[in-house]
């Protein structure tokens, strides 16, 4: 029986991810694709979106292409394929939330900048200042991207991984925890990434 993995963009290039294959992303996925040529019970199957996002993170030219070919191109049935409504409900939800929480906080941001003095002229202002104003906008714009990105599908790439998961009926591998977690809401199964080179090789021992 053939096992079926739509694997993510960042089970090669996230540097916690990549580390079991290679140390960087050229040599992880050539690494991964060398374990994977003598395992024809095996079929890696990804969205055009997501073969286009890898290629620009590799060097291309170093992998042979008669490794390169494993990786199938599939783009999911995206008129025809039809998810749960609860998917559809908690996705909006989800949004919704964030946006509060993210409101919320840029309040808190204004009204401590509020009660600030008021900024003097450029030559007043004292460099140790400005450091500090650039140093709160950071901040803000940092809290605001976690609050607004992670655990969330922030790209059609990710959408086209999980639809495309979701048809095939197959294992998604990613190191994407947004991925994950909207995997676990539409009953896909998943595969850790820590134990992607375990179960390559262990077939590679059995076969």
């Amino acid at each position: 029986m053939k096992l079926t993995l739509v694997i993510d963009t960042s089970v090669f290039v996230n540097p916690a991810s990549g580390q079991a294959f290679g140390n960087s992303p050229t040599s992880s996925l050539a690494g991964f694709l060398e374990l994977l040529s003598s395992r024809p019970d095996i079929d890696v199957v990804v969205p055009p979106s997501i073969y286009s996002e890898l290629m620009y993170f590799v060097e291309q030219p170093k992998i042979l292409p008669s490794l390169l070919i494993r990786v199938k191109q599939q783009a999911p049935k995206k008129h025809e394929l039809k998810v749960p409504g609860f998917f559809i409900y908690s996705l909006v939800e989800s949004f919704r939330d964030r946006v509060d929480r993210s409101l919320r906080l840029a309040e808190r941001h204004v009204r401590e900048a509020l009660v600030m003095p008021a900024p003097l002229s450029e030559k007043e202002r004292d460099p140790n200042s400005v450091r500090e104003d650039a140093k709160q906008i950071s901040t803000l714009r940092e809290s605001f991207r976690r609050m607004m990105r992670e655990g969330m599908l922030d790209s059609k790439a990710d959408v086209d991984l999980l639809l495309l998961a979701y048809e095939l009926s197959a294992t998604l591998v990613s190191a994407d925890e947004g991925v994950l977690l909207w995997a676990e809401n539409l009953g896909i199964a998943t595969l850790p990434y820590q134990q992607l080179k375990e179960v390559v090789s262990s077939r590679v021992a059995n076969s």
